[in-house]
């Protein structure tokens, strides 16, 4: 490794805009045209392909996230394939360019890139002549190559470890998923208030019975990175509660703004629109107080009519189950984009138990939970160590000493 790092200090290294090295495409899918056990990989802006029987491409290629709360994501693939209008394809034509150098180089730094140059809040998303502008680092190719190498053997050997824990999670996650959707079903709410001694209430809503809906905030660009606190569209559809560690984006606005989008405690927010249809109307509660905070455009607020109706906590589970969560999406319209209004979302139905037993069943949920957070934090120390090696030694095999100090450097530099 040193003498790698002896050599980078004198490489001659040429900067090309990426655009003059690749060509860079788009996908002409929408991201509903997926198949369920389809021959081909369908990339869009999740994190892993899903599956199509038709196939668009067939070449080496990095994969893109051009959108969404997960833009910025990158895959590298080879073979045939399809892709969402909104996902790069990113084939290099350049000879003294290797692909796989190029994908260490983009997990480094194009998501740096892509927050100093993106367009929209809420749901964020990059240009094709912003992207084609991303200047990128060539030395020679044997050095590519030697830097390939070495990248590849950190990141097998985290993808081995990390398969082993895998199962473990998978497990968990059913775990937790079956007695969430069982614990709320109808059927075990009503058998389970037959035996309680006292307070048997149990009642159906429609959601517009016990909720007022408002759509959230839009406002410009310019008005972001300063003011009061934000809770935009990835919180809400990343996190089933909300609390204030969560909000980290600010947005500029009046007096009379922040009360008209304020949130309280108990708030459901729901997402409104996505890409996917099967997406729509993530949910997140508001589980503590949060002072002059307001929410996004994209998504809608139900506020309670009686406080004393849904405990929070048992809102964040209620409204993840997979009943509820059906019953929305099938209310959810679609055409380019998939969208919910509030009048529909207020056309399903809930069965509400008593307060006590709310109680009763979140404890239960919330240790599944727990147990399922602390798989998601069982990462062995060996993988920690050899993710942190792996960025450490792509920070130093992909900074070169031309023109600013580091990589970043130069590319946060070009970017403004």
């Amino acid at each position: 490794m040193t003498n790698i790092l002896e050599l980078l200090k004198n490489e001659k290294v040429e900067w090309k805009k990426l655009g003059e090295v690749c060509e860079v495409k788009t996908g002409k899918l929408n991201a509903n045209a997926k198949e369920e056990n389809g021959i081909y990989p369908f990339f869009t802006c999740d994190e892993k392909p899903s599956r199509i029987n038709s196939y668009a491409f067939d070449t080496d290629a990095i994969l893109l996230s051009g959108n969404g709360s997960r833009i910025g994501h990158v895959n590298l693939y080879s073979g045939k394939f399809n892709a969402y209008q909104r996902t790069y394809v990113i084939e290099v034509v350049e000879k003294k360019l290797n692909l796989s150098f190029l994908f260490h180089y983009f997990k480094a730094y194009v998501r740096n890139y892509i927050d100093d140059t993106k367009i929209g809040s809420s749901i964020p998303y990059i240009t094709l002549p912003i992207l084609k502008n991303f200047e990128i680092p060539i030395p020679s190719l044997e050095t590519q190559e030697k830097i390939v190498e070495i990248l590849d053997k950190f990141t097998n050997y985290v993808t081995e470890l990390q398969s082993e824990l895998q199962s473990e999670l998978q497990s968990r996650t059913k775990q937790y998923t079956y007695y969430r959707d069982r614990l709320l079903s109808e059927e075990y709410l009503n058998n389970v208030t037959k035996e309680m001694e006292e307070d048997r209430r149990l009642k159906i809503f429609k959601l517009d019975e016990i909720f007022d809906f408002k759509n959230g905030l839009n406002k410009g660009k310019e008005f972001f990175g300063k003011g009061v606190p934000f809770i935009s569209y990835v919180n809400v559809y990343k996190l089933d509660r909300l609390q204030e560690e969560d909000i980290v984006e600010k947005v500029d606005l009046t007096e009379d703004e922040i009360e008209r989008f304020s949130v309280i405690k108990g708030d459901v927010l729901f997402t409104r629109t996505s890409e996917v249809k099967e997406e729509v109307g993530y949910s997140s509660v508001v589980i503590e107080d949060l002072e002059n905070t307001v929410f996004n455009g994209f998504t809608i607020r139900a506020r309670l009519k009686n406080k004393d109706l849904l405990l929070p906590e048992y809102s964040a589970h209620l409204f993840r189950c997979y009943e509820i969560r059906k019953e929305i999406v099938k209310r959810s319209a679609f055409t380019t984009r998939a969208s919910l209004s509030g009048q529909e979302l207020g056309k399903v139905k809930v069965v509400i138990p008593p307060l006590s037993l709310q109680n009763k069943i979140v404890k239960v949920l919330d240790k599944f939970q727990i147990l399922l957070s602390d798989t998601k934090g069982l990462i062995p120390e060996e993988i920690e160590q050899r993710q942190k090696q792996y960025e450490y030694y792509r920070e130093k095999l992909l900074t070169f000493d031309v023109e600013c100090d580091s990589t970043h450097a130069r590319t946060h530099s070009s970017s403004n």
